[in-house]
């Protein structure tokens, strides 16, 4: 049987490329340093901002990365439970997963706020609420669906932020540098001895690590309970869109 085309993956994962590369102004920015840097203006009107709500920033602030570590840590978790999900539940299904674990992160992201003290003015950002939502539901009904160990690897990489972000306040700037040099070896190394395709749940694994290893070192203002709650958007997709028939 030929495997289905992940449209629906393929087609987010462009929008979160080109809106990053028009929010951000990168690719004039790197010829010009000077150029300004519009990413403000867009968090504010597009991005979730619970002081003025408006319903289309529901779906539009899983659209804004503030930075490449922010866009391609989830751009690679979205093609990996893509590759995994959407030819079993569908393509209407699989969307309606990635916005409904978006609305209620950002709802879960004002009871975050309001525990927190944080100000109801800061935007809310980012395709990770809505990507713990498809991360739950393909963990716990496709566990054993096999993806691309080289994606897998690649979930890695956002962990560089660690040692690019904190090497002067916990390691010398050299230990830092030699921590880069050994991550490309061993990338290579697993790459060459890992088998080709591996278990959606060892992906989900490493997911969770990167995202524990960030809470845990607070590289980002990163709305952890609305994480949660994308997480539970994909729980209750799992019994709203149960497995497609072949």
């Amino acid at each position: 049987m030929e495997e289905e085309f992940p449209i629906v993956t393929t087609i987010l994962s462009v929008l979160l490329i080109a809106t990053f590369l028009f929010t951000t102004n990168i690719t004039e920015r790197i010829f010009n340093p000077q150029a300004k840097n519009p990413l403000e203006y867009y968090e504010n009107l597009l991005g979730f901002v619970p002081a003025r709500p408006k319903i289309y920033s529901l779906l539009t602030y899983t659209f804004i990365h503030v930075d490449i570590f922010h866009l391609f840590g989830n751009l690679i978790v979205l093609v990996i439970v893509g590759l995994a999900l959407e030819k079993h539940i569908g393509k209407i299904p699989f969307l309606a997963v990635y916005i409904s674990s978006g609305c209620i992160a950002a709802t879960f992201d004002i009871i975050n706020r309001l525990l927190l003290g944080i100000s109801m003015e800061l935007p809310f950002v980012g395709a990770s609420g809505s990507i713990f939502g498809l991360v739950a539901m393909a963990s716990l009904t496709r566990p054993m669906e096999k993806v691309p160990t080289f994606l897998i690897l690649l979930t890695f990489l956002p962990l560089l932020q660690i040692l690019i972000a904190i090497p002067l306040a916990i390691f010398t700037e050299q230990a830092s540098r030699v921590a880069l040099l050994f991550f490309v070896p061993f990338f290579a190394f697993a790459l060459l001895f890992l088998p080709g395709r591996l278990p959606m749940f060892f992906a989900s694994i490493l997911f969770i690590i990167s995202w524990i290893v960030f809470l845990v070192f607070n590289l980002t203002p990163a709305s952890h309970i609305g994480h949660l709650g994308g997480f539970l958007g994909g729980l209750i997709g799992m019994f709203l869109f149960p497995k497609k028939e072949s």
